[in-house]
This record gives structure tokens, sequence and C-alpha cells, in this order.
């Protein structure tokens, strides 16, 4: 009788034992330390901002197209197709009012859908206070820019993907 209960224990403890140690797979995932840097946050400069939504209209500040928020600006791409292409505005904003940046140098690198690369230099229009870029010959599909932003000096970047 005594084998018995000291082997059920055993095995009970084993199972217990196991069981805890292989549990679910949840806490067994590795996923990447907040504390270790990636590269690009490990790069002083330049300020690369990946995080994209799409804002609304209705804030005050947005024109309904995709924004990246950083520390100091406000970034926003809207892409509108026409008949001879795309027609590409891109605001750059600074402060909590989101006042209009028209000094800065802004280009565009672009990956067609076909995984060519083309840059597209922006030009400020004073009258609708934002840069604006054109592409003819836009094919069908998935396009990838990054908006590369000089802003006295300091440089800002943004990560866009869109299909328009």
């Amino acid at each position: 009788m005594q084998v018995k209960v000291l082997s059920l224990i055993t095995v009970m403890g084993l199972g217990l034992s196991l069981g805890a140690c292989g549990g679910s797979s949840d806490t067994t995932r590795s996923s990447p330390s907040p504390a270790s840097p990636s590269p690009e946050m490990s790069s002083p400069s330049p300020e690369v901002a990946n995080s994209v939504t799409n804002a609304e209209p209705s804030d005050g500040h947005s024109q309904g197209g995709q924004v990246v928020e950083t520390d100091k600006y406000h970034l926003e791409l809207l892409v509108a197709r026409e008949p001879a292409g795309l027609h590409i505005d891109f605001f750059v904003q600074q402060g909590l009012d989101h006042d209009p940046v028209s000094d800065a140098k802004v280009i565009g690198q672009l990956q067609l859908p076909d995984g060519s690369q083309k840059t597209l230099d922006f030009e400020y229009s004073d009258a609708d206070k934002h840069y604006t870029a054109y592409l003819t010959d836009a094919p069908e599909g998935e396009y990838r820019i990054v908006v590369l932003t000089d802003i006295r000096g300091e440089k800002v970047n943004g990560r866009f993907t869109f299909t328009p």
C-alpha cells in the first residue's frame, strides 16, 4: 500500500512539474526587449518615423491622409490618382497648432509595384501650404515611399505605403 501511495505522489509531482515547465507557448516566445535598441533607434540621426495612421479630416489638422507624428512635426501623405498619373501631396507641419513648414527640402524615394525605384522632388505651394509631386505612368499596385525631409538642417523622415 505504501508503495502505491508513494508511486502516486511521485507521478503527480512529475506531472505538475512537467505541466509547469512545458506550459503555454506564450511564455516561451521571445520578443525583442524594449530596452534593447534597434538599429534605427540607436542611430542619432536622422529621425525616422515608421508609425503611420490614417487621419480623420475632422480633427482640424489633418487632410485625411496617412499621418506620422514625431516629437515636433506632423507629416502627412495624401495620394490621388489623376488621368496623367499620381498627384502626391505631403504636409509638413510643426507645433501643437500644426503650422506649415515652408522652407524644408523634401525628397521622396519611391518603390513602384514592380520593385523599381524612382526619386521625386517635392515643391512647396504657398497657396496650398504643402509640398506636391507628380508621378506619371503610375501602374496599379502597392507603392512604398520614404519621404526625406530636411528642415533647417534637421532630418525628419517618414515611411508610407499606399495603393492608389
